[in-house]
């Protein structure tokens, strides 16, 4: 590995909106790490051509690049969200869809879909069901 200027600054995200270079620059100047924005208005103006550019992109000084990658890898992990069964844990779950007879006879009878029903969730470890926003549910053999 080469050694780099203290000055030197490294690109630690990019994306093609530049709300999300923004609020990493923020969690990452929250943590006390000096973070820049590049190429924010030429992404805005021309927002076709922020894929060539690579982005909007988010720099911090070469030595704090370790420091502000794992800053970014936990927040990202923070606001992952990821379903798990209420009963055991698992994340081995499967969205239940909603019997094509009942979205179809909703249609014809009342002349709109049922779309707005909560999702169900089973669990494929332990076979336990639930609607979304509902903490338990009956466990299904």
């Amino acid at each position: 590995m080469t050694k780099k200027e203290p000055d030197t600054l490294v690109t630690i995200f990019s994306s093609t909106q530049a709300w999300e270079a923004r609020l990493a620059q923020a969690a990452l100047e929250s943590a006390g790490i000096d973070a820049f924005v590049e190429d924010e208005n030429l992404a805005q103006a021309n927002w076709l051509y922020a894929g060539a550019i690579g982005g909007v992109k988010v720099r911090v000084r070469a030595e704090d690049e370790a420091r502000a990658e794992e800053l970014l890898a936990e927040v990202r992990r923070a606001h992952q969200h990821t379903r798990r069964c209420p009963a055991c844990g698992s994340e081995d779950i499967r969205r239940g869809k909603l019997p094509a007879l009942l979205l179809v006879g909703s249609y014809l009878l009342l002349g709109v879909p049922l779309l707005f029903l909560a999702p169900r969730y089973q669990c494929r470890q332990c076979g336990h069901a639930w609607k979304e926003g509902e903490g338990e549910g009956s466990k299904e053999e």
